[in-house]
């Protein structure tokens, strides 16, 4: 009886050995066997995702459909690949929702126009737009922009925006920022655009770290009052005209790299004749620690400018007076900053 107990203890040791090295084996394949399903990234701050492209369940295949079933506070996830315009709209994209729009990689998910109307239109605040390759916006009689944040519908100012990590190439008109409050613009990429970047009748809006290169006509154009906006550790490289500044307040242009660029920078303004006779405050723009190749000196580096005197004039006709005037870089520095090798 002992001998036969003593064999059954062996058997069940034996059978206990091999229940462990089966749960070891599948425990090794186990993450073989997922590396063939596609992970789905998921939200650690509320709201639900939704999916275009890959090859998940119930995946979307155009960008629009996901916005659309989205709701604020939502994420639209979209997988690498090349989306175009919707059937039937001028826009590939409409943003009209309190969502973020997320590509998986921006040199490899690509939104392209066919030259007509706006890449992406964004309608909303509280929006972020990060991961995107946009190009082939319109042009000629159907112009748009790769990214127009514009509402054209005049219902007030569009606030907290964030526009970073994406590559804004090939469009005529790459990116406005029109009535907008608290919007953020960093480590983007603008390539082979004539117009970069234009920021109208917008306030508290920085401009950070991106590189405008190759632009065949104004990186940077500030018109219609836009006050208090940051440009810092961005690189003009290799364009005609890099930062134009119409009449605008608070604007911070430090430690920014001018390279190569036909005109630099230049500003323009404005102010009525009464005005300027009851001493109206010139606002100058706040420029400081800049890199210009086209400056070897450690004295103040001057910024050409025009300011224009209105009169008003008969048959409510204006006249503009010229007159040429300058700011400065008071302490510009003496090698480029490695933000972009």
């Amino acid at each position: 009886m002992l001998y036969i107990g003593f064999e059954g203890m062996i058997m069940k040791a034996r059978w206990l050995t091999v229940g462990l090295f089966l749960i070891l084996v599948i425990t090794c394949l186990g993450p073989v066997i997922a590396q063939n399903i596609e992970k789905q990234p998921r939200s650690t701050l509320g709201g639900k995702w939704w999916y275009v492209g890959g090859t998940g369940p119930g995946n979307y295949t155009i960008i629009q459909n996901a916005v659309d079933n989205a709701s604020n506070g939502d994420t639209v996830f979209v997988y690498h690949g090349t989306y175009n315009q919707k059937p039937g709209s001028l826009e590939c994209v409409w943003v009209y929702k309190s969502i973020s729009l997320i590509g998986e990689d921006k040199n490899i998910t690509i939104i392209r126009g066919n030259q007509v109307g706006d890449v992406i239109r964004e309608l909303a605040g509280d929006v972020t737009i990060t991961g995107f390759t946009l190009e082939n916006a319109g042009t000629g009689t159907t112009s748009g922009l790769a990214l127009d944040i514009y509402k054209s519908n005049g219902m007030g100012t569009i606030s907290n925006i964030s526009i970073h990590d994406n590559i804004i190439a090939n469009n005529e008109n790459a990116m406005c920022m029109f009535d907008c409050n608290n919007a953020s613009c960093f480590n983007n990429i603008f390539l082979n655009n004539s117009y970069n970047l234009i920021i109208s009748r917008s306030i508290y809006c920085s401009i950070n770290h991106n590189l405008f290169y190759k632009g065949g006509g104004v990186n940077i154009y500030l018109e219609d009052y836009p006050n208090f906006i940051n440009f810092t550790g961005n690189e003009f490289r290799n364009t005609y005209y890099g930062l134009v500044i119409q009449t605008s307040m608070g604007v911070l242009i430090h430690a920014n790299n001018f390279i190569n660029n036909t005109s630099p920078a230049r500003f323009n303004k404005e102010i009525g004749f009464l005005g300027l006779l009851h001493n109206a405050p010139l606002y100058k723009q706040q420029w400081s620690q800049n890199y210009w190749s086209d400056w070897n000196s450690t004295n103040p580096r001057p910024i050409p400018g025009t300011l224009y005197i209105l009169f008003g004039g008969i048959f409510g006709l204006e006249y503009r007076l010229p007159v040429p005037v300058r700011e400065y870089d008071p302490d510009p520095v003496q090698n480029p900053y490695n933000y972009f090798p």
